[in-house]
């Protein structure tokens, strides 16, 4: 379907210097190649042998695709602060699936701490900086480190848990980007992921509020399928005062948003009991464009800022396909390479998850719904056998 795509179908026996040259052994290779670069895929001419290669065939070749058409990006994660982990241990919550996804799209996952230079710079092979769900302050050197960087062009995911006990000190950095948070939970009393069946549910929200922008092409267009999950989160504001984009500041672009009805929980029962509990549509993701340093070239740097920091961990990747393209589209867009955008091949089977007015769809429907169906072909079937019996 893309004039950017030849395909070619090569018998290995009969087309021996080119199979040399591809390094394709056997048949039943799939190899993609651009230049001298070549990747291959080994799935087998026997259909039954190959079969079972295909269920993660999409998974497999936009991997070999990502390492011949583009070179190998680094994605920084900070360590030191009580992030989310790329390795985590057992017990705790993880960003195991978010490296999957970046492997698959041709990153190379590192570390960034204290040992790594982070009080000093960013490392200049950065392609973009993940800091997820600190639970400890940084040191103001670090959050100077990260500023600067994005200010030269860096490209920065700040994922913000709302639940840390201690206090982070996260202004220096996000009022430079324009923003400010609010740490109250939100819930929403019918509109929630049923998980464990108990009323914390109320706040493991769904939303597919999604803005048309460059970093939510997919999920925008896809919002009838595709929902973005949130347990625990918080809110982001416009910075009160902040210079907007037009004085010089920040340009800041919310993308994802509550659905409506969600409320602020402030006295933590989950339940909607106080006039001042509002509920109204929240903003849970911001897009965040800076203008060029004095003196540099290009856009400038750019930030993606989400009020939950459980938006990447492994028990909410791998149940939400939403939350993984939310992944791939950010990504695209941190790196002005929204052209590339598209539907990411699923790194795993996802898991079935329901809202709670989703349950009492499948409960009236097993319920009453099919006893009524059988009803009524029953009584159909005793029709029809009675008119053939009457004639």
């Amino acid at each position: 379907a893309s004039p950017q795509i030849t395909l070619r179908r090569l018998d290995r026996d009969m087309h021996p210097v080119q199979a040399k040259e591809l390094r394709a052994r056997k048949n039943g290779t799939v190899v993609v190649s651009q230049g001298e670069t070549h990747e291959s895929l080994q799935l087998d001419t026997d259909p039954d042998k190959a079969r079972r290669k295909l269920k993660k065939l999409d998974k497999d070749f936009q991997e070999k695709l990502a390492k011949v058409s583009r070179s190998q990006r680094i994605a920084y994660f900070t360590v030191g602060h009580g992030e989310r982990s790329t390795s985590p241990r057992e017990d705790e919550v993880g960003l195991k699936l978010v490296k999957e996804v970046l492997q698959q799209l041709n990153y190379k996952v590192k570390k960034l701490g204290l040992n790594d230079g982070l009080s000093n710079a960013v490392p200049e092979d950065a392609t973009v900086v993940f800091v997820v769900g600190p639970t400890v302050a940084m040191l103001a050197a670090e959050r100077d480190a990260l500023l600067r960087y994005v200010r030269e062009g860096g490209a920065l995911v700040l994922m913000l848990d709302p639940e840390e006990e201690r206090p982070l000190e996260m202004e220096p950095l996000l009022e430079p980007l324009g923003l400010t948070r609010d740490r109250t939970l939100l819930a929403h009393e019918t509109k929630f992921v049923t998980m464990k069946k108990a009323k914390a549910d109320r706040a493991f929200l769904a939303t597919n509020r999604f803005t048309s922008h460059d970093s939510t092409p997919t999920l925008s267009k896809n919002s009838s399928r595709m929902f973005v999950l949130f347990n625990e989160t918080g809110t982001l504001e416009k910075l009160e005062g902040a210079p907007g984009k037009d004085a010089g500041g920040p340009d800041v672009q919310f993308t994802v948003r509550s659905m409506s009805g969600t409320f602020g929980d402030l006295n933590g029962d989950l339940e909607h009991d106080s006039a001042d509990e509002k509920k109204k549509v929240w903003q849970l993701v911001a897009a965040v464009q800076l203008p060029p340093a004095e003196g540099a070239e290009g856009k400038g740097g750019r930030a993606l800022v989400t009020a939950d920091a459980d938006v990447l961990a492994d028990y909410v990747v791998g149940a939400s396909r939403g939350n993984q393209q939310f992944l791939v589209d950010a990504l695209r867009w941190l790196e002005d390479e929204v052209e590339l955008s598209g539907e990411v091949a699923e790194i795993e089977d996802v898991a079935i998850l329901h809202t709670k007015d989703e349950d009492k769809a499948w409960f009236w429907g097993t319920t009453l719904g099919m006893p009524l169906l059988v009803l009524g072909f029953g009584l159909l079937g005793g029709r029809m056998r009675r008119r053939r019996t009457t004639r």
